[in-house]
């Protein structure tokens, strides 16, 4: 039964998504722009009456954009405005911008009134983020187009969220918290991760089960951050407005734990692991009847919890007959599964104040300073442009680097100057087996006493042998001097009987030595399992038992190279994240404001120098790697005993871990077929009702015990029959 073409079979329906609300403003007016113009600049501010009344026109028009791509663009360009309009007056040398701006809480409905422009770029980005999340809501996702712009979209409202909290997070709305912003964006990357999961569902491309359980882990997490948020202040106040949300999150987070525990059942059997198959569809179906609960008032997705239940309750049946009938594998126990990791790939999409298209023409272009701002955005391009060619060497170095030292294979020398340690999977088998001393050796009795019950049915079998030969011999000479005679049929019967227990002894007998042979490969590794953990640690065979390692020199100067490196790479590291911090917290706007109409050039490149100087320090330190790898190469020549005695304790010592994981699974095994009888033996079930190995051949043997005595009565009746008529 194909469980893979099973879990193909079912499709999963596209859940509602959620977006929210956008902020709602009052009108407003750019007059007080005239203010700063004739402040700071040498210009008429009466002059510039059109430019604020565009700003104005376009203000409004963005605090009624239509829920569609034109809105976005409005909205996008009178962000970009606003960023231009902070640059020509920056609150260091102007102050705040002296316009009160009102927003309304999208919740509460309360009123926010705050001077300066922050307060505007913040909201307005916001209604950005929350309209890229309504036009990924509205997509139907049939088609893997629908799907790809879906999860672009709340892609990109992710973004807008996390620039929103980077450069605006502190202002006197509430609903634009620190706290409600991360939950903005943890439900926008939730449900691009969920619209990724429909597409390895419904895709053309096949993707992996062990994927497809990792993708829809990483939804539910989504959820469970979400829910936590919502339970607790200040973000409780959108589970009170919005109150279906809850119920919905909820009945989506265990939906989609549903479906990893599903897909990681279907990677459990693909690896053969069939027993934690089966935990992992149990835990499947748990978690979608508790979908189903939490969906309830909700039509749609209580149907799609209601058919993903009787789906994995079909896989989980077919699962469990098959592992009873033929894997027989121990089942854990919830606590005992992996869990199912999940896997990030969805990332807010970096969020770009202005982008040039959408900025359109710059409303106050005739403002000088604008040069300065050029500057600047020309500086910050140098310092990019530096940037990307030293992480591109450095990324290149980084991986020459690590191929180089995986071909060396470094870390199999590391054993030699270890003390032996014991695998995770050898203690947690060591765990399960702990004091089960006295199981073991039961189990070792039982099979003697199993393979003496055995002995004798094989002694009472032959005895019935011998009687049938005396009785057929006697029979034969009596028809010989008295003629022949009609068979008797209750002999035939009775030969007949012991003909099937032959047979079936005789299958029983082939399955005990196989067994008697396993137990005796296994026992003592069990013993060991089932024991101190100081004698099982040392049993593992160690560096000293092996030939002496080279010179010590040798030895000594392949550590200092390999010290090293993990030196050179530190120091790699921490030059990078230097040099990172230091050009992000560097502002030269003020600066170059008061440097307009002279050699912008030179002002830039004198700026520069200090990035450039701790750039080759970079330079340098990446120059040194190739000289230290032809170090390490020639000491590697040296190194050739040392490994091949590392390869060879490697060996030895995966090779008792292999025995003792190989003897720990044996122990079910063992333990059922002794007790409950050979595989040859259970296939006799459908003529003897003997469930269990010792008791099936203490019964058998009774049966044989009185097959034996029939045959003693019918063949000395018969003998009296035959005295009888020969007188």
């Amino acid at each position: 039964y194909n469980q893979t073409k099973m879990a193909a079979s079912w499709e999963c329906p596209n859940l509602p998504m959620l977006s929210f609300p956008m902020k709602e403003t009052s009108k407003n007016t750019f007059l007080a722009l005239k203010i700063l113009i004739g402040a700071h600049y040498e210009e008429n501010p009466d002059s510039f009456d059109e430019e604020i009344k565009q700003l104005d026109q376009l203000r409004e028009a963005a605090a009624k954009a239509s829920r569609d791509s034109s809105g976005m663009n409005v909205m996008r360009r009178y962000l970009a405005q606003l960023h231009l309009v902070k640059a020509r007056f920056p609150v260091q040398t102007c102050g705040q911008l002296p316009v009160d701006f009102a927003w309304k809480d999208v919740y509460t409905g309360v009123e926010y009134i705050q001077e300066g422009i922050n307060i505007e770029q913040a909201c307005v980005l916001y209604n950005i983020a929350s309209l890229h999340g309504q036009l990924g809501s509205n997509l139907h996702r049939n088609t893997e187009q629908e799907m790809k712009e879906a999860c672009t979209h709340f892609q990109c409202a992710a973004g807008a969220f996390v620039f929103l909290d980077e450069n605006f997070g502190m202002n006197s709305c509430k609903d634009l918290a620190p706290e409600f912003l991360a939950l903005y964006k943890n439900l926008m990357l939730g449900q691009a991760q969920e619209c990724l999961v429909e597409k390895s569902l419904k895709g053309t491309s096949k993707v992996k089960n062990n994927t497809i359980a990792k993708l829809s882990a990483k939804v539910a997490d989504y959820y469970t951050l979400i829910l936590k948020a919502l339970e607790s202040d200040p973000c409780s106040v959108i589970s009170k407005k919005q109150k279906d949300w809850v119920k919905l999150i909820k009945s989506k987070q265990c939906y989609y734990s549903s479906i990893a525990y599903l897909f990681q059942a279907l990677s459990s059997a693909e690896m053969g692991k069939h027993g934690e198959k089966v935990a992992y569809f149990q835990m499947a179906l748990q978690k979608a009847t508790t979908a189903g609960k939490a969906a309830k008032g909700n039509d749609l997705v209580q149907e799609a919890a209601t058919n993903l239940i009787a789906h994995v309750s079909e896989l989980h049946q077919v699962a469990l007959k098959e592992n009873d009938q033929i894997y027989h594998e121990r089942v854990p126990s919830p606590d005992d599964l992996p869990p199912v990791q999940g896997s990030d790939i969805v990332k807010p999409v970096v969020f770009q104040p202005i982008d040039g298209k959408q900025a359109g023409t710059d409303i106050l272009g005739r403002l000088v300073p604008m040069k300065a701002y050029e500057a600047a955005s020309v500086y910050s391009e140098e310092k990019a442009t530096l940037l990307r060619s030293l992480m591109s060497s450095v990324e290149a170095k980084d991986e020459e680097l690590q191929q180089y030292m995986f071909s060396l294979n470094v870390g199999e020398m590391e054993t030699l100057n270890k003390e032996p340690k014991l695998p995770d999977e050898v203690l947690q088998l060591h765990n399960l087996l702990e004091s089960k001393t006295d199981v073991l050796r039961k189990l070792h009795s039982d099979m003697e006493e199993l393979l003496a019950l055995s002995e004798k049915a094989s002694d009472d079998l032959t005895l019935v042998a011998k009687r049938r030969h005396e009785e057929e011999h006697e029979e034969q000479e009596f028809q010989a001097r008295f003629g022949s005679r009609a068979s008797s049929q209750v002999c035939a019967s009775i030969w007949k009987e012991w003909e099937n227990y032959q047979s079936f002894h005789q299958q029983g007998l082939k399955s005990n030595r196989e067994l008697k042979v396993m137990l005796d490969t296994h026992y003592k590794n069990l013993l060991l399992l089932s024991g101190p953990l100081s004698v099982l640690s040392s049993i593992v065979p160690k560096a000293s038992l092996l030939d002496t390692p080279p010179e010590e020199g040798t030895s000594q100067r392949w550590e200092e190279l390999l010290a090293k490196i993990e030196q050179m790479k530190q120091q790699r590291q921490t030059l990078m994240a230097q040099l990172r911090e230091q050009m992000n917290k560097e502002d030269i706007t003020k600066t170059l404001i008061g440097h307009v109409g002279k050699n912008m050039d030179g002002f830039i490149d004198e700026h520069m120098k200090k990035h450039r100087e701790c750039a080759e320090v970079i330079r340098l330190n990446l120059a040194a790697q190739e000289r230290i790898l032809a170090a390490v190469t020639e000491a590697n020549a040296g190194m050739a005993r040392k490994r091949l005695t590392a390869q060879e304790l490697d060996k030895r010592q995966n090779e008792v871990f292999d025995s003792l994981v190989a003897s720990a699974n044996s122990f079910p095994l063992l333990q059922n077929k002794i007790r409950s009888g050979a595989l040859v033996i259970e296939l006799l079930f459908s003529v003897f009702v003997f469930r269990e190995g010792l008791g099936f051949y203490t019964r058998f043997h009774d049966n044989i015990q009185k097959l034996k005595k029939k045959a003693d009565d019918v063949c000395a009746a018969r003998k009296k029959e035959r005295q009888a008529l020969e007188r």
